[in-house]
């Protein structure tokens, strides 16, 4: 969650002086007052994209989020910004065992809030059996079976006809990508990881992947952005 960095705001403000394209913000919504008060004196020559986790209805996303007040949050910060003019919004749901049954009703929320959703699947190193997976690994494993999986991707692709038809084919060939690794061990076109993607860990590592082992510690160079 990049919220929680202490100076998250201040390095947003940053970003919002210099001379980017696009800026996009994944968040679970917590702390979305640090995102709106840069949204009020954003570049708007900068396309913003803010995406919220929503991984069920009210109860199992709570249940999930492990708080009492997570969909109400969530809720609070998709309408705060959807009130800004020009800031893209979209949700992203991460599918369980816990939340598969769910499916259905997370397409209706985002239906009814007119909102793009992403689907993605919990993820262990399980998949990447190379010499540099780490040990990601969850104590309680929730992720799910290739079947499971396809089975999501149906009920993913049935439901959200209301989103636009280039967005759904994006999103189906990411899919079919993505169980073709998963099934057979090989991409249908190459993984984004590394050169659209990487992770940075709390405590500075960075990866190509979350699968795999860090490559690099930010904190090894000089990066201070101010």
């Amino acid at each position: 969650e990049p919220c929680v960095y202490r100076d998250f705001d201040k390095l947003l403000r940053f970003c919002n002086q210099l001379d980017l394209y696009a800026i996009i913000i994944a968040t679970n919504g917590f702390l979305y007052e640090k995102i709106v008060n840069v949204l009020k004196d954003r570049n708007k020559k900068i396309l913003y994209t803010v995406q919220l986790s929503l991984d069920g209805p009210k109860e199992i996303h709570n249940k999930i989020r492990k708080s009492e007040r997570a969909y109400e949050d969530c809720m609070n910060a998709i309408s705060s910004f959807k009130s800004f003019k020009g800031v893209h919004v979209g949700l992203t749901t991460t599918i369980s065992k816990v939340n598969l049954p769910y499916l259905e009703e997370i397409i209706r929320i985002a239906k009814q809030l007119n909102l793009p959703l992403v689907m993605n699947f919990v993820r262990s190193s399980d998949e990447a059996k190379t010499d540099n997976t780490n040990d990601y690994v969850p104590i309680e494993r929730n992720d799910l079976t290739i079947e499971e999986m396809k089975l999501a991707g149906r009920k993913y692709l049935q439901a959200t006809d209301y989103m636009s038809k280039t967005y759904r084919i994006l999103r189906k060939t990411m899919l079919k990508n993505y169980l073709s690794f998963i099934e057979h061990g090989q991409w249908n076109y190459p993984c984004a990881a590394g050169m659209h993607d990487a992770v940075l860990y709390p405590n500075g590592d960075i990866s190509i992947c979350e699968t795999l082992k860090s490559l690099w510690n930010i904190f090894d160079y000089d990066l201070d952005y101010q």
